[in-house]
């Protein structure tokens, strides 16, 4: 009987135990972060023109229209502007960049506009 007394108060202490573990390592509620999907495209995407060395001035995103404008500095004297969407990889359309900028380069053309947002990317010289 004494014994039944031991067990009957550490129950609920157990039950306790096992709620707070459930609550604290298996709650399916979505997590609050300050960091949201538009951060992380733009540091995946600063890292990428980073990466591809290409220089950039500006940076802008536009939520509504899911691009980001960026104005490249190809040389020194020369910048264009180039619209990246935020749909696509930015590894994939900063490589394009790359391509299209050594096209531009070996024909001894300069780049003016740079669209690859677009289902038809464009570029004028």
């Amino acid at each position: 009987m004494k014994s039944l007394f031991k067990y009957l108060f550490t129950i609920p202490v157990l039950f306790l135990i096992a709620q707070l573990v459930y609550f604290l390592g298996f709650s399916t509620k979505p997590r609050i972060t300050p960091y949201s999907e538009n951060n992380r495209y733009l540091t995946d995407l600063t890292n990428t023109l980073r990466l591809s060395g290409l220089n950039y001035q500006q940076l802008s995103l536009f939520d509504h229209r899911y691009e980001v404008e960026v104005v490249i500095v190809d040389k020194p004297s020369h910048s264009f502007k180039s619209i990246i969407s935020t749909q696509k990889t930015p590894l994939s359309q900063v490589g394009a960049l790359q391509k299209l900028i050594k096209i531009a380069n070996m024909e001894g053309r300069e780049l003016s506009f740079v669209d690859l947002s677009s289902r038809r990317p464009y570029a004028t010289f």
